[in-house]
């Protein structure tokens, strides 16, 4: 049985093995393009998995997973892969290839936010040119509460193309920093994927749009819209490279709307609420009338914060 071998795997010689992230949602692009190097000195690399998973691969768990279940985690196209060698069963090199994934997930959610969540698969290859999987998470069956704008995102070629050009220094941020910027983009990705609550949300974006404006000061005067409009030009669009965009041409300008970000910070971090004035405020359009004011806030302070990051991994310095 595969549990058997599963259970009882020889330690006495290294076992080739690897870590494997799926990819969804992707775009056209992406599921036609060949292998791609993302760390190909710490060989991480872009893969068509269609033929490394079946169903089967997951039988071991049916008591605890569907049918269905089993299908879709073997149904993925594209995936990023980490191969390693280890000649214990799950011990230091798993946890660090593990690790390693994690990291460049994390990025790739900063370079392209979607409504997925990412899982980890863990196998080793058989010597009659088969797979093993022992181990792997099961993510969340509710996606995470991301702003609706974000809903319509798919990795696309040149999402990948970004994540090449930006994972060796977003890696870097938790040995070397700076100590803000890890911060900010700690705050990003705990409020989209880890925090429900929109009020959350919000408060922990704008901080970390304070974190990017700090530049790491130790005692940081208040960031105000003036200078967040220092460093993003007013006339650009939050929206900008979302799948809003690209399939409603939502256009929404960051001077128009910063001053509002921080006010409805201010007003949730006090205890206060919704002003009413904001119920007749323009909003963009959404495929059944438009979004709330509010909401739409929340996404600006997601988009903001996304941007600032996204120009300082480009950039390799700090924004200013």
């Amino acid at each position: 049985m595969e549990y058997d071998d599963f259970d009882m795997e020889s330690t006495a010689s290294a076992t080739k093995k690897a870590t494997i992230v799926p990819i969804l949602p992707i775009s056209w692009d992406v599921n036609s393009m060949g292998p791609l190097p993302i760390l190909p000195d710490r060989g991480v690399f872009l893969e068509d998995i269609r033929e490394l998973l079946t169903p089967r691969n997951f039988e071991l768990w049916q008591e605890n997973l569907s049918k269905n279940q089993r299908t879709q985690l073997s149904a993925a196209n594209v995936a990023l892969i980490h191969r390693f060698e280890s000649a214990g069963h799950i011990g230091k090199e798993e946890q660090e290839s593990k690790s390693l994934l994690d990291g460049v997930t994390a990025c790739l959610r900063i370079v392209r936010p979607t409504s997925a969540r990412f899982q980890t698969i863990q196998l080793r290859y058989l010597s009659d040119g088969n797979v093993d999987v022992f181990r792997f998470t099961h993510p969340h069956d509710n996606p995470p509460n991301g702003p609706q704008s974000d809903a319509l995102n798919r990795i696309r070629q040149e999402d990948i193309a970004r994540l090449q050009k930006v994972i060796q220094p977003f890696l870097r941020l938790a040995g070397d920093g700076p100590d803000h910027v890890l911060r900010a983009a700690r705050y990003f990705l705990i409020g989209y994927s880890e925090i429900y609550e929109p009020i959350a949300q919000v408060l922990m974006w704008v901080a970390g749009i304070e974190a990017m404006l700090s530049h790491g000061e130790s005692s940081m005067p208040p960031v105000t819209q003036d200078k967040l409009l220092d460093v993003i030009h007013p006339q650009w669009n939050i929206y900008e490279d979302s799948g809003i965009e690209e399939f409603m041409g939502a256009t929404v300008r960051v001077g128009d709307v910063a001053r509002d970000v921080f006010d409805l910070r201010n007003r949730l971090a006090h205890g206060g609420g919704i002003p009413d004035a904001w119920a007749k405020k323009t909003s963009r359009p959404a495929f059944s009338g438009s979004i709330e004011y509010a909401e739409m806030l929340r996404e600006a302070s997601a988009a903001i914060l996304r941007k600032l990051l996204m120009d300082w991994l480009v950039a390799g310095r700090a924004v200013s």
